[in-house]
């Protein structure tokens, strides 16, 4: 499914939002305290101005979505929001900004992309102040906090300073443990003595290469109509 976003009264763009990226299927493992925060900004009760920073694999793209499907789902009247990626925004140019203080919630993600474009953060500078004079919601991520961020514009970068500044903190070993247990368990997956530890050790440990890899050993394990054992798993791996 695409979120329509709309630049302006001429141009439209549809950005892929992954269904499955809400509340209730992201781990929070230490980071708890900000994705009971990310819940509360989503109710859209007040205009919000929020940052949130952390290293790749910490879950920023699924959080800022998260936040999307539930301001849309979250009221009785149909509300207009819009995530703009902007690796893929980029491919549009920064004209896709206009209009957009028309909704009522804006998340721009991963705004070290731009970092050194001065058209493109020109544009975000423009959509912040317009987002903040119609008195709506933005929220933003990027790699680093507002002081260390690579985006060159300095008034730009101020404004990531406007609101409140969440950190995600990356997922401690026994985090990622409970990860792929609380994988399993939602797949309906019994995992074999030692197989967690298994795949720590053998695969990937980005969270995102580990939820993946859930997902293929599921319809693998339904396929093959098997058990998942530590041989069974290697043989995944080994393909």
């Amino acid at each position: 499914m695409s979120t329509t976003v709309r630049a302006g009264a001429q141009l439209s763009f549809d950005f892929h939002r992954d269904q499955s990226a809400v509340f209730d299927s992201f781990f929070p493992g230490g980071n708890e305290e900000v994705l009971g925060a990310l819940r509360r900004l989503s109710a859209l009760e007040s205009a919000q101005s929020a940052y949130l920073w952390g290293p790749p694999g910490t879950g920023k793209s699924h959080l800022l979505q998260a936040m999307c499907h539930a301001a849309s789902a979250g009221s009785d009247r149909p509300v207009a929001v819009s995530y703009l990626p902007l690796p893929g925004a980029m491919r549009h140019g920064p004209e896709i900004c206009d209009g957009l203080e028309s909704c009522a919630m804006v998340c721009v993600d991963d705004l070290d992309a731009v970092a050194g474009n001065d058209a493109w953060e020109r544009a975000l500078f423009a959509l912040y102040n317009r987002l903040r004079d119609a008195g709506r919601t933005v929220v933003a991520s990027g790699r680093a906090p507002p002081r260390a961020s690579p985006i060159v514009l300095p008034d730009l970068r101020s404004r990531l300073e406007w609101g409140l500044v969440y950190q995600l903190r990356p997922l401690s070993e026994e985090h990622k443990r409970d990860l792929l247990l609380e994988r399993g368990r939602q797949r309906g997956l019994t995992l074999g003595p030692g197989v967690v530890e298994y795949v720590l050790r053998r695969h990937p440990r980005d969270v995102g290469s580990l939820c993946a890899f859930m997902e293929r050993l599921d319809r693998a394990s339904l396929s093959a109509h098997r058990h998942v054992t530590i041989p069974f798993v290697r043989s995944l791996l080994d393909e």
